[in-house]
């Protein structure tokens, strides 16, 4: 607090989709955090089971937040990273299979987005965003893969078949995503992925920027 540091914790069995969007909304906007933490209780025979669910600011909304918190005297400001600097992060912070699969997954993102430098945006650690106008499909960081397909801006703005989208999204074997996580995006490390998840979500954001592509050019005829 002597920083001027504020987290909010929402916490209850069930977080209805409107308190979700509040929260969202808070994220997006205010200069503190906001949580929400779901906890359920499935009772067993003999044992009770907790599952948790956590929502929060994307790591995107807490480099904003953290940029003006860093305005504040004694703290640190956000650099602006070439790429040289980040593939030295990336060199410090991962081991060799790690840093292969980052690797791969930054020359892969150059190449779809090559009108758009992804090192644009200051931070602490280092990213890497790739998007095309004001569709984001993922960013890398230091020693994690965002993905952010399934993001409030790409969904509110983008009209395609979402269903389909979280369908082939699952069959890259990252996790097992339902229509509750639209308007959400997800963080992975590297040491998570396989070669196979690693070639499956390449092949996932090459289709589904193909269906983003054709969405314009349906616009356009």
């Amino acid at each position: 607090m002597k920083e001027g540091n504020l987290r909010v914790l929402y916490a209850c069995d069930e977080i209805p989709k409107e308190v979700r969007q509040i929260i969202e909304f808070l994220n997006r906007f205010a200069e503190f955090d906001v949580y929400g933490l779901e906890v359920k209780l499935h009772p067993r025979q003999e044992e009770i089971l907790l599952t948790t669910d956590l929502i929060g600011p994307s790591a995107a909304e807490k480099a904003v937040k953290e940029g003006k918190r860093d305005q504040i005297p004694g703290r640190r400001n956000l650099t602006l990273w070439t790429e040289i600097d980040f593939q030295g992060q990336l060199e410090k912070s991962n081991d060799e299979k790690s840093l292969s699969i980052a690797n791969d997954l930054l020359t892969f993102g150059k190449n779809l987005c090559k009108d758009i430098d992804p090192f644009y945006s200051p931070s602490k650690t280092g990213s890497a965003i790739f998007k095309r106008g004001a569709v984001h499909f993922f960013t890398l960081y230091h020693n994690s893969l965002y993905v952010q397909v399934l993001s409030r801006p790409n969904f509110e703005t983008i009209p395609l078949d979402w269903n389909e989208v979280i369908e082939k999204l699952n069959g890259v074997g990252l996790k097992k995503y339902v229509e509750k996580d639209l308007g959400h995006s997800t963080t992975f490390k590297f040491s998570q992925l396989t070669e196979t998840t690693l070639k499956n979500f390449k092949n996932f954001i090459t289709w589904f920027v193909e269906k983003v592509e054709g969405q314009k050019s349906n616009k356009l005829a």
